[in-house]
């Protein structure tokens, strides 16, 4: 309730006793109240009509007459002391003509009976007057200290409800504030891994019109953005990701599929037909933007650059190709003469059995040392396809027969280092090890031969490690070659175990070749 309808409704109930209040104050009394007030004013009349019929020679009592019509108008009301004002008149004119007073004029009497009626009248209408005024006034005194009491309340009411929507309106701006920095926070989060995202991302809207890029989107595409984590796409004039993937045959079918709301995944784009063998090699993959509850509202795409990986997977090819050919020409050059001077030995042998019908111990023991380099030269060409003692032996012996295959067939001298009990790794891990120390050492002999090389196995605390040290020796790391290839081989074998590559050199002045693996990948649990 407003403060200044109380104010109303307090003068509403001053007008109301106000009309109560004019028939008399007694208005404001019970009804027994004003009955025995009533009787008293009459017994009073009576009183004074008797003391004024005693004492009516000596004592003059007209003017007492007054005293029961003003007792009557104060606390009854005009219309109760009227009558008393009537009666106390008539009673006192009968008294005056009842004694046979002897005035001048007959009329005098009357005159003042007359008199004492105007005097009572008047006394008691302007008494009832008095009375209903003061009693209207302290009803508005009342009315007005009752809406001060109202406003008072209401003041305190209104004072609490500031205060707890106060509270409320704090705590909401807090919690609001909570959720602006939170969402920052998230912002921040979600831009920093935007940028450091090697894959390109772009957000489209249904249409295919660009909203959004990375960085990654940015130089993969070669788009002029302003600068920042999350990029706005230009909107004038609009780009369209279809001008993005043009110059690629196999990307039409996906794309269409993700500007139509399904999701795509690992989709092979090819290479940029217009941009040629040095075009980037692109995986597509997208979903649909949901930010309502029903409808799509665009589509998120990530393309991965691939190029790296199909670049490596076609040296890896060409390097075995190239391996093939190196065997096949050890096969030719190698083991396919020695065996031609096997057969030409057995030959001999037999055309001089044919003629003497007799063999000299010595022609026997040259073809079968002939047979025992042959079957040599077959197991060194086996061990560089796969090394079956892997298994067998493990991977610290198989690398022992590394080293002395190298100091035997090198002037460098190769040496194992390995801890007593050496838990042996998976057979994969093992392999990928012992290619990554194979093509380690001859790096290291082939472009800058030491005087020794270490081959290191070590068990660091959750860790296995394999390392190649070129003693006293640096060494020359090619870009283009087939020792570069080797190394990115090695970094190929590395991530392919899920190990970390190194290639670093020691302050005092040796040459490490260092592949640590996770002990999870080395010796992954044996499931029952």
């Amino acid at each position: 309730m407003k403060p200044g309808g109380n104010v109303a409704v307090s003068r509403v109930a001053a007008s109301q006793v106000m009309n109560r209040t004019s028939s008399g104050p007694a208005a404001e009394l019970s009804a027994s109240t004003r009955t025995l007030i009533c009787v008293l004013g009459i017994a009073l009349l009576g009183v004074i009509a008797l003391m004024d019929w005693v004492t009516w020679q000596e004592v003059q009592f007209r003017t007492f007459y007054l005293i029961p019509a003003v007792l009557l108008a104060w606390y009854v009301g005009k219309w109760a002391a009227i009558p008393a004002a009537i009666a106390g008149a008539v009673i006192w004119l009968g008294i005056d003509l009842s004694y046979h007073s002897h005035y001048e004029y007959p009329q005098i009497p009357y005159i003042n009976a007359s008199t004492l009626l105007v005097a009572s009248l008047s006394f008691a209408v302007i008494v009832a007057k008095v009375a209903d005024r003061k009693r209207l006034l302290a009803v508005e005194v009342l009315a007005r200290k009752r809406a001060e009491s109202e406003l008072l309340a209401i003041n305190e009411t209104l004072e609490v409800r500031v205060r707890e929507r106060t509270a409320a309106a704090e705590a909401r701006t807090l919690a609001l504030q909570r959720s602006e920095e939170a969402l920052t926070r998230s912002t921040a989060i979600l831009s920093a891994i935007l940028a450091h995202m090697r894959e390109a991302v772009i957000v489209t809207d249904r249409d295919g019109r660009l909203r959004l890029v990375n960085p990654a989107a940015a130089s993969l595409f070669r788009l002029k953005v302003p600068d920042g984590l999350l990029m706005l796409a230009p909107s004038e004039p609009a780009v369209r990701v279809e001008e993005l993937v043009r110059g690629y045959r196999s990307a039409a079918v996906p794309l269409n599929l993700a500007l139509a709301g399904r999701p795509v995944a690992h989709a092979d784009l090819g290479r940029n037909s217009a941009l040629g063998p040095t075009g980037p090699w692109l995986i597509l993959s997208s979903h649909p933007l949901q930010l309502g509850p029903t409808e799509n509202d665009g589509v998120v795409f990530v393309f991965t650059d691939v190029s790296a990986d199909k670049e490596m997977d076609q040296a890896v090819a060409n390097a075995i190709e190239e391996e093939q050919q190196r065997i096949g020409q050890d096969l030719h050059d190698g083991l396919g003469q020695h065996l031609v001077s096997t057969a030409m030995a057995v030959s001999l042998l037999r055309n001089r059995l044919a003629q003497d019908g007799q063999a000299s111990p010595g022609d026997v023991h040259g073809i079968a040392t002939l047979v025992d380099e042959a079957i040599t030269h077959v197991r060194d060409i086996a061990r560089g396809l796969f090394p079956a003692s892997l298994e067998q032996q493990g991977l610290a012996s198989t690398l022992k027969g590394l080293a002395d295959q190298i100091t035997r067939s090198t002037r460098v001298r190769c040496e194992i280092e390995a801890p007593p009990g050496f838990a042996e790794p998976v057979t994969q891990v093992a392999f990928h090890l012992y290619r990554i120390a194979q093509e380690g050492v001859a790096n290291a002999i082939r472009h800058n031969p030491p005087d020794r090389i270490i081959i290191r196995l070590e068990e660091p605390e959750g860790a296995l490690r394999l390392s190649v040290v070129s003693v006293g020796k640096q060494l020359v790391r090619p870009v283009t070659g087939r020792s570069g290839l080797g190394l990115a081989i090695m970094h190929h074998r590395a991530r392919l175990i899920q190990g970390d590559l190194q290639i670093y050199d020691e302050p005092q002045g040796d040459t490490v070749v260092e592949c640590t693996v996770g002990i999870a990948t080395a010796f992954p649990p044996v499931s029952t």
